[in-house]
């Protein structure tokens, strides 16, 4: 068989668009899961990164559950601890205000305990940066 450099090179292209696709899954309108741990003595726990889509829209967070019978906080940040929004109390979930630009890389619901705490509590469920 004889290799044909158009077959070879519509296999590249093929393969070029399938892995963009896959990249742009984590735009920032794509509800995606977490399961995080906010830490005990008032540590933070974190969702996955995101890429803000929309300025300065609320972030969301739903169907949150955490452990032990806990509540938590979270606010919508760049990064670990950095440009953070509002700081808003969390029920089974909550919008996030921010001050984030469009294409700000790197976005994270940062979730943690408002009450001093001796143990680790988990909370899982799923954010959009927005």
């Amino acid at each position: 068989m004889k290799f044909d450099k158009r077959f070879f090179a519509a296999g590249v292209v093929s393969v070029a668009l399938v892995a963009g696709g896959a990249m742009a899954a984590n735009a920032g309108t794509t509800l995606i899961g977490f399961n995080t741990v906010a830490p005990q003595f008032g540590g933070a726990g974190y969702s996955g990164l995101q890429t803000k889509a929309i300025s300065s829209h609320p972030g969301l967070l739903t169907q949150v559950t955490v452990g032990g019978g806990y509540s938590i906080h979270a606010k919508q940040c760049v990064g670990a601890n950095t440009s953070c929004g509002t700081t808003v109390a969390v029920g089974s979930g909550a919008n996030l205000p921010n001050n984030i630009s469009a294409g700000t890389p790197s976005v994270v619901a940062q979730m943690w305990v408002p009450n001093f705490n001796l143990v680790n509590v988990q909370v899982t469920g799923y954010f959009a940066s927005n």
